[in-house]
């Protein structure tokens, strides 16, 4: 029930059928980076709570998005770079891996960007996929488990599963969902405080 493997699941418990399995991959789940992880939310929580740790909070989250975002880089893209003076460039634009050229000023130099004759795809990029796959099955089950089992409706354009315009807190024993522009859309007996985009519980 982990990964990958953990998204099928939800998906067979919402009416998903399988009709063929064509391979299966056994393997054994592990947190390899729990450490990491933990200093990272951490340091971001420390922000939120201290306004003079705003650099520290901004700093982690760099690191932390950094840290999955680089493992899934298409290292097709990257180019080997070259400048050039007049006739010189024709030669380099008439090789197979030409992408660009790129007059630099008006004394015949350009800057000629050709594709890589070896790619070594030597990133991590289960890292990069697992993240992507918890964090839309965390959208899904917000979705699909919550908003639409407690009937909140979105009465605004956009969607429900953007996170950057729909936060969730579960302030547990009542559940608090706020829209962007701080509307309320479903609180029970909740005392708060809204400073800026942010929710606080008194």
């Amino acid at each position: 029930r982990h990964g990958a493997c953990a998204k099928g699941l939800w998906y067979l418990e919402h009416g998903l059928v399988v009709d063929e399995i064509y391979e299966v991959v056994e393997y054994t789940p592990a947190r390899c980076f729990q450490g990491f992880a933990d200093t990272v939310s951490e340091n971001r929580r420390q922000g939120d709570l201290d306004p003079t740790k705003a650099i520290l909070a901004e700093t982690f989250k760099l690191l932390g998005n950094s840290a999955y975002g680089k493992s899934l880089e298409n290292l097709e893209n990257r180019r080997d770079v070259v400048y050039s003076r007049g006739e010189d460039v024709g030669k380099v634009v008439i090789n197979r891996l030409f992408r660009t050229c790129t007059p630099l000023d008006h004394n015949d130099l350009f800057e000629v960007a050709s594709a890589k004759n070896k790619v070594r795809w030597n990133l991590p990029l289960q890292i990069g996929f697992f993240v992507y796959k918890y964090a839309k099955l965390r959208m899904l089950q917000f979705h699909y488990d919550s908003v639409d089992k407690n009937s909140i409706k979105n009465t605004r354009s956009g969607s429900l599963l953007d996170p950057v315009t729909l936060i969730m807190r579960n302030l547990s024993p009542f559940v608090l969902v706020v829209r962007h522009g701080i509307r309320v859309l479903a609180v029970k007996s909740a005392a708060l405080s809204i400073k800026g985009r942010r929710v606080y519980l008194r």
